[in-house]
């Protein structure tokens, strides 16, 4: 069976722009700095985030179950959607941008279970890019940390740090394309199935949708929007389901204090005990062992 969530080899897929309305993007967080020491050694699980940094002195290698980079002075980095541990040099100095870019069924827009590592030199166009959002970061936020998504704005200065990260995000994509980076694509061609990925997002807060009640409000039967939602996604719906909760359990995690209640809330389930439970058959680890891990990581 052709999955609609596939892969295209070698670049960037060309689709209708109403389709392009199921890709999600958005800043995180931009900033130039020196790697604290406490961050040297760290294990690093980017919770959802599209990592990216260019290293301006110092370096460091990077290891993860698929495989180990080195990165240098003058190197763009990109980290995997895995779990990896990095052991960078004291004194390290870097651009880092963090970003989201990922279809309404959760999947990357460049899925990637390894390591990126590009010469600047061949990409300056990136790096110009990459400074002039730090310093638009820097001379409107002057006091955030770590994420700007409860940063507070005007409409204007809202509208220049999108027009700016556009800017990035064009030539993140160029990059890709250089590298023969495969695209993932969401080709979603049933109206009923993308009124389902749409109905998903906003009832998250809510504990979401089950198959059932789901299928009920896009005006189908169970069996059949479970085999319509498979045949248009690739996946089953329970899969996609699961993953846009914990994207969204991470993010909290990731943003916020590291409270499980925090998370558990935002993600609309209504027991700590049933969260938990659920967490740990998702990613391995309690809710509590997860923060440990990316805690030293954040800023």
């Amino acid at each position: 069976m052709p999955s609609p969530t596939n892969a295209l080899p070698g670049g960037v897929a060309n689709l209708p722009l109403a389709k392009m309305r199921f890709l999600q993007t958005h800043l995180a967080w931009a900033y130039r700095g020196v790697i604290l020491p406490e961050h040297c050694d760290i294990h690093v699980h980017d919770a959802g985030v599209v990592s990216a940094r260019l290293y301006l002195k110092g370096g460091g290698v990077f290891t993860s179950e698929r495989g180990r980079a080195e990165v240098g002075p003058g190197q763009w980095f990109f980290a995997p959607e895995t779990p990896y541990h990095h052991r960078v040099e004291p004194g390290s100095e870097y651009y880092s941008i963090q970003f989201r870019a990922h279809w309404s069924t959760g999947l990357r827009l460049f899925p990637s279970g390894g390591f990126l590592v590009a010469p600047a030199k061949e990409t300056p166009a990136l790096t110009r890019a990459a400074r002039d959002l730090v310093a638009l970061i820097r001379r409107h936020f002057p006091g955030a940390r770590h994420r700007l998504g409860e940063v507070k704005a005007s409409l204007r200065v809202w509208a220049c740090l999108e027009e700016q990260f556009a800017r990035w995000l064009r030539h993140y994509v160029e990059l890709m394309e250089r590298l023969g980076v495969a695209s993932s694509v969401a080709q979603v061609t049933d109206a009923r199935v993308g009124r389902a990925l749409a109905l998903l997002a906003d009832a998250l807060p809510r504990g979401g949708l089950s198959l059932q009640e789901m299928a009920r409000a896009v005006g189908c039967g169970r069996n059949h929007f479970a085999r319509l939602f498979l045949r248009e996604v690739g996946e089953p719906y329970s899969t996609v389901a699961d993953r846009l909760r914990l994207e969204r359990v991470l993010e909290c995690l990731e943003t916020g204090s590291g409270r499980a209640k925090e998370a558990a809330f935002a993600a609309g389930f209504a027991s700590l005990p049933h969260f938990s439970r659920w967490f740990r058959r998702q990613t391995g680890l309690s809710p509590r062992a997860y923060w440990a891990k990316i805690a030293p990581s954040k800023g």
